[in-house]
């Protein structure tokens, strides 16, 4: 038994046999269904606790170099 359904994105009458749902619970007509972007779930990766071979920041070491005839 097939029944009318209003499209959530167009807004159109169509029978339920031409809509399917979305992820985000939408129920859309099937010529404007659209799949989940692959960056909506993307893989965050938590910091790095330790760096291997860490070094302590040094003391900047600034040379004066005399240029000669610089005015």
């Amino acid at each position: 038994m097939d029944y009318l359904v209003i499209c959530d994105r167009t807004g159109f009458k169509k029978w339920r046999s031409e809509c399917q749902y979305e992820w985000d619970g939408k129920l859309v007509w099937k010529k404007v269904w659209r799949r989940r972007q692959p960056q909506d779930t993307g893989i965050v990766y938590p910091p790095a606790q330790k760096i291997p071979d860490s070094r302590p920041e040094t003391k900047d070491n600034f040379i004066n170099v005399p240029v000669p005839n610089y005015d």
